[in-house]
């Protein structure tokens, strides 16, 4: 058995939950798999029950960065992916990662594919952006240099959350910040990116992301609290002037998440 866990981290009644626990329990190679949650539900837990998974209850939950910190600790593997309850991973998700588990990784990703409402998009403009971002990585996947890899994320978010994979070993004192709704990750890899290790980036397409109106990405656009959050990671990399340059040509982005 892999040194892995899959630690799903569920919210209210996704529809998508079942497929979401499907797909990581039908891996090429086995693994640990467990359901994270501070909304206890009759769906998560029967689901749990149905495919005998251990269900974990925050209690004391104060946000979405509390909710996955909870999950990863969690685990007692050495490397977890916290599994997003509406997206589906390809079954050789694990043994494409697993190869690169003997290096010295911070975070491991991978590209995806977008599913809105059912309609599988390989390339859309998001992910023709983040591609570019992440040209670096094209060259040489694993990248250890701390300049590259804050300028991968200096011009957006191009890492996408919910195909990482963290290295425990290498994140001992790790945590998203309960300062961000929507980018706690992008956030969490700036942290990241000036401390040692390696980011390691695999191209194969090994899970498929789902864009839906209830997702924290579209309710964050329409409250604007994306928009908020973005303006202040570019911020952080560049000077007031220069990051509003960029942000105005970023925005461009959020039509990807405008579905209905």
């Amino acid at each position: 058995m892999i040194d892995h866990t899959f630690a799903i981290v569920a919210y209210g009644n996704s529809p998508y939950l079942e497929e979401c626990i499907q797909s990581v329990l039908n891996q090429n190679v086995l693994g640990k798999v467990i359901i994270c949650t501070s909304t206890p539900s009759r769906l998560i837990t029967s689901l749990a029950e149905k495919y005998s998974i251990r269900m974990l209850i925050n209690s004391h939950s104060a946000g979405i960065a509390d909710d996955w910190n909870f999950a990863l600790r969690q685990s007692d593997a050495q490397f977890v992916t916290l599994a997003h309850q509406d997206d589906i991973y390809d079954e050789d998700y694990l043994s494409a990662c697993s190869e690169y588990f003997n290096t010295e990784f911070q975070i491991l990703f991978t590209c995806y594919r977008e599913v809105f409402e059912n309609d599988i998009k390989t390339v859309s403009f998001s992910n023709r952006m983040k591609s570019l971002l992440l040209f670096p990585f094209f060259i040489k996947n694993r990248i250890s240099n701390r300049w590259i890899k804050r300028g991968v994320i200096r011009f957006g978010n191009s890492i996408g959350c919910p195909g990482v994979i963290y290295n425990r070993n290498k994140l001992v004192s790790f945590q998203f910040s309960s300062d961000f709704k929507n980018n706690l990750d992008w956030f969490a890899w700036a942290e990241l990116s000036n401390t040692g290790g390696e980011f390691v980036f695999l191209k194969q397409r090994l899970y498929t992301h789902r864009i839906h109106v209830e997702s924290v990405t579209a309710s964050s656009l329409d409250d604007h609290s994306k928009e908020v959050e973005d303006l202040i990671m570019f911020t952080s990399f560049w000077n007031k002037k220069v990051a509003g340059i960029i942000h105005k040509f970023y925005k461009m982005s959020y039509k990807t998440y405008k579905i209905c």
